[in-house]
């Protein structure tokens, strides 16, 4: 999904595209296109580099640097919430496009997290559900909720929230995680396509509120902000 959401390509379907695909070169990648419209774009997740092979595949896709945890100055390469330690990086060149990848919102869900024993006391008061990894998980993406609010609050500090757009995207749902019975009533779906479906949302100040509604897939997101922000494709 991320190197969709990046080249707007669909790989084959084997092999691991961040591997195999990192000697092509890709023009209309998201970077590109932002550098092109005289962005700094850099990218920003707290483990390292070496992951997936993000520092190469991701300096092929066109962005200038890899920030992980190191570079963040962050203790623990897992809590989303120190990742506010790196803002001024995120920052430092204006106008700027950040590609932001966040840890704790993925499984697995365990209760032995560092995550869900910042947060799983908060989530127990409010969960309906008593299921012990749904509550991870639920302590695990308040966690990632705290960096949120944390980049939000500091960009409104800095009296750059009204010209910053946030965009989110899922790469997929909680398979092999959470039991599959549950996730289909937490969906409210018998479909195992509708399983699938996944959180895409921009925000801005400025912006109407809007629900789009016809089926749309991760391929869709380059083409889409390309649009939306007037990049030559």
């Amino acid at each position: 999904t991320e190197f969709i959401v990046n080249t707007g390509w669909i790989p084959r379907s084997t092999g691991d595209s961040t591997y195999i695909y990192t000697k092509n070169s890709y023009p209309y990648s998201l970077a590109h296109l932002f550098r092109n419209a005289g962005y700094s774009v850099n990218s920003f997740h707290g483990a390292s580099g070496t992951i997936y092979n993000r520092e190469t595949a991701h300096a092929i896709f066109g962005y200038e640097a890899y920030y992980s945890y190191i570079e963040m100055d962050m203790d623990d390469y897992t809590m989303d919430s120190q990742m506010t330690n790196g803002f001024d990086l995120m920052i430092e060149e204006e106008p700027f496009f950040d590609f932001i990848i966040t840890y704790f919102g993925h499984g697995p869900f365990s209760e032995e997290t560092s995550a869900a024993q910042a947060h799983l006391d908060e989530v127990r008061e409010y969960a309906e559900i008593t299921d012990a990894t749904y509550l991870a998980g639920l302590a695990q993406a308040k966690e990632t909720d705290v960096f949120v609010g944390n980049r939000i609050q500091k960009l409104e500090d800095s009296g750059l929230l009204a010209d910053t757009v946030l965009i989110f995207y899922s790469d997929h749902y909680s398979y092999s995680t959470i039991d599959e019975e549950l996730l289909y009533e937490l969906k409210g779906t018998s479909d195992s396509n509708l399983l699938q479906n996944t959180p895409f949302f921009i925000w801005s100040q400025d912006a109407e509120a809007e629900k789009i509604t016809k089926v749309t897939n991760t391929a869709d997101i380059l083409p889409t902000l390309a649009n939306l922000f007037g990049l030559d494709l």
